[in-house]
């Protein structure tokens, strides 16, 4: 079985983040299947602290089960930057060679500069797919026709359908040079 961690960096709006996990939670359980199964997790990051051994072994534990990963990360990543890189170079050794989407929410900082989240995954030797998917922000003065949410869900599910493929092919790759062929 392959295992997905939906990993949300919801540091300050930790609703929002969540609910969208969630959700592409639901949209993507069309992938579950009896020949390829796979367990989509939510993770929030933003629940673990660092500073306490208890919560730093547990988020080394649940991302090590991971085969691979879609984060959900703010457009806005000014306040959160150090959040996100302490949280993943934590990980370093969990998520090295395992495949990673990045799917970005909410609005953009124009001020201030924002953690690149592909550079700081590659820099962790993971596999980024070359797409990311970009969430369209919503809101009670911007709303946007239901045909807008179907082709975002369609692109989401279709970056997830490749994340699946290149974990199955990573976990393979992992599994031989463990057998040291």
């Amino acid at each position: 079985m392959n295992a997905i961690g939906l990993v949300s960096f919801g540091y300050h709006n930790k609703k929002e983040c969540k609910k969208i996990a969630q959700r592409i939670r639901t949209i993507s359980r069309r992938f579950q299947s009896s020949n390829h199964p796979v367990d989509f997790t939510l993770i929030e990051a933003a629940q673990y602290n660092l500073q306490n051994d208890k919560d730093r072994k547990k988020w080394s534990k649940i991302m090590h089960e991971q085969d691979g990963y879609v984060f959900i990360i703010p457009k806005d990543t000014e306040s959160i930057t150090d959040d996100i890189t302490a949280a993943l170079k934590e990980v370093s050794e969990e998520v090295k060679n395992k495949t990673l989407l990045l799917v970005y929410y909410g609005i953009e900082n124009r001020f201030g500069e924002n953690l690149d989240a592909v550079e700081l995954a590659r820099s962790l030797d993971m596999v980024v797919l070359y797409e990311t998917v970009d969430l369209p922000y919503m809101d009670s003065s911007r709303a946007t026709a239901f045909d807008k949410f179907e082709s975002t869900e369609k692109e989401t599910l279709e970056n997830i359908e490749k994340l699946l493929y290149w974990t199955m092919g990573m976990k393979y790759t992992r599994s031989l040079i463990r057998q040291g062929r």
